[in-house]
């Protein structure tokens, strides 16, 4: 059974790939507010496709919040990581999943200070 999580993960991938304008308010709430970092990815990268400008002042805003969250321990999903979930989610939103410097870890260092 695939899970929950993985079936919105796709669905807003598919958006995206349809550039289905009419989606921009759901994907733009999943890509601030879904509790799986899978879907919000898969939103960001939808509402990228939709190249509607209204996305990138709460995305930025969301993203200052992942930075903001990555460099004070206390706040991170797990403090005791060194390159938090936080991190890895605006890697991943900026670089892609499979690029260089998604993968390297002196970029996290670079984000943490």
């Amino acid at each position: 059974m695939i899970p929950i999580r993985s079936l919105r993960a796709n669905a807003a991938r598919v958006l995206g790939t349809t550039e289905d304008k009419a989606s921009f308010e759901a994907l733009l709430d999943r890509a601030l507010n879904d509790k799986d970092s899978r879907v919000r990815i898969s939103a960001v990268r939808a509402l990228a496709a939709l190249k509607d400008a209204q996305a990138t002042a709460p995305l930025l805003e969301h993203g200052s919040g992942l930075v903001s969250t990555a460099t004070s321990p206390g706040k991170r999903s797990d403090p005791n990581v060194p390159y938090p979930a936080e991190v890895n989610e605006l890697l991943e939103n900026r670089y892609g999943p499979r690029s260089p410097e998604a993968r390297n870890p002196t970029m996290n260092e670079s984000l943490s200070g």
